[in-house]
């Protein structure tokens, strides 16, 4: 059996059942922590901790390990490193987790790990862990459109006024659409957002529009941005909008968003290929040039011709018909 180490995978849903700490993550797969794992073993973290540090270092010579092996694991690590709420995750697969508990329940002979196995091997842990989050696979969205659906539906804008983020709507559905993984990581409205405050405040356009006010925005739980809920952004009057526009569209898109993407690229967080795709997709289609008007060249104007139509002669006179009456006298 292989485990595979995945670096940054998201944690998509989180829980605690009796001391019991477990989650699944953006792919599917479900976890137990290193605290979790070693609360359904009956051993302490620190034992778990260790048997994972000796595995990653190369070192399997101990009973522990050799009993991994035997089982086919082989991958460098026995558990997945992400973060989730601003800490280090090492989420041990419910593959990994449970080949652990075998360990502890018939090699070890831990009381406590044989009854967890016997009411796992009722229940897989995969379906326990489903079930005690909340996670149902079958009606599960991609992981960008859940994050920016929950954003949407948390966040409210006061009647009047408009906010950098919903109208950014259309932009980050064709980010997503592109390839750009848009999560805790990548939020290009906060990029935009700060970027029309400045706008706004060098322009002067509050005495041309109205005062823009602070409104309540929040990021779901699962973001590590939550711990500072409530944000608080602006929102800008609507008689601003048509403003907000143009500049989005003539400024920001095709001069800052390069920049914002190419930072992406260069922190190892987002490929070249796709970062081109992405502005393709959401720089604005150019209108082909027209075309450029053809220089006539001068030619002489001909002087008209003089139709002459030829002289035809009269027609001859018509003969003179005389009708001669007799003369009443002869």
């Amino acid at each position: 059996m292989s485990q595979l180490v995945i670096k940054q995978v998201m944690v998509a849903v989180t829980n605690e059942v009796a001391g019991v700490e477990m989650g699944v993550l953006a792919d599917g797969t479900p976890y137990l922590t290193g605290r979790g794992l070693s609360t359904i073993c009956g051993t302490a973290p620190s034992t778990i901790i260790e048997h994972a540090k000796s595995w990653l270092e190369g070192q399997r010579d101990g009973k522990f390990h050799r009993f991994l092996a035997s089982q086919g694991v082989d991958a460098p690590s026995l558990y997945i490193k992400t973060r989730h709420r601003k800490r280090d995750v090492h989420a041990y697969s419910d593959s990994i987790s449970m080949l652990i508990l075998e360990y502890y329940a018939f090699e070890a002979r831990n009381e406590l790990a044989q009854r967890s196995y016997r009411f796992l091997a009722r229940k897989s842990l995969r379906d326990f862990i489903y079930t005690r989050t909340g996670y149902d696979p079958a009606r599960q969205v991609p992981l960008n459109w859940r994050q920016f659906h929950d954003r949407l539906e948390l966040n409210l804008v006061p009647r009047g006024y408009f906010s950098v983020f919903r109208e950014m709507t259309d932009v980050v559905i064709a980010s997503i659409r592109a390839g750009l993984a848009v999560d805790d990581h990548t939020v290009p409205d906060i990029s935009v957002g700060r970027m029309w405050s400045k706008h706004w405040e060098d322009g002067f356009l509050a005495a041309r529009y109205g005062e823009r006010i602070r409104y309540e925005h929040n990021y779901p739980d699962y973001f590590p941005q939550a711990d500072s809920n409530p944000q608080q952004p602006w929102a800008y009057p609507n008689v601003a909008l048509g403003e907000f526009r143009d500049w989005l569209t003539n400024e920001y898109l095709p001069e800052r968003y390069p920049d914002y993407l190419d930072g992406k690229v260069r922190k190892g967080e987002l490929p070249a290929d796709t970062a081109r795709q992405v502005l393709a997709a959401v720089l604005p289609a150019e209108l082909p040039a027209a075309p450029a008007p053809v220089q006539a060249a001068f030619v002489p104007a001909t002087p008209p011709m003089l139709v002459v139509s030829p002289v035809r002669p009269p027609p001859p006179p018509a003969p003179l018909v005389l009708s001669l009456s007799p003369d009443p006298r002869e």
